[in-house]
């Protein structure tokens, strides 16, 4: 009876450890290894930046913008990185 809590409490723990790891990522959302970005990967950087943004999509285009302007030859997840960034690091 009791090693059914034990795995319960296991398995529990590890999917919040999971989802924490999933949401947190390394402090700029991104993950080891990343490339120039697929849209997958944009897309995820994108909603990373909204969701910090708290579903203001007009702050997430000025904020990528800002950055698009200060770095015009990189890709698009760089720009999505670097706003993220600069978003945490201004909100701290």
């Amino acid at each position: 009876m009791g090693g059914g809590w034990i795995f319960a409490v296991i398995v529990v723990g590890l999917i919040v450890a999971a989802l924490w790891a999933f949401t947190k990522g390394t402090p700029t959302g991104r993950q080891a290894g990343s490339g120039s970005g697929s849209s997958d990967e944009v897309a995820q950087l994108r909603k990373n930046l909204r969701v910090k943004a708290l579903g203001n999509d007009a702050l997430v285009n000025r904020l990528v913008q800002a950055e698009r302007n200060r770095m015009p030859g990189a890709s698009e997840a760089a720009c999505y990185k670097a706003a993220i960034e600069s978003w945490e690091r201004d909100n701290r």
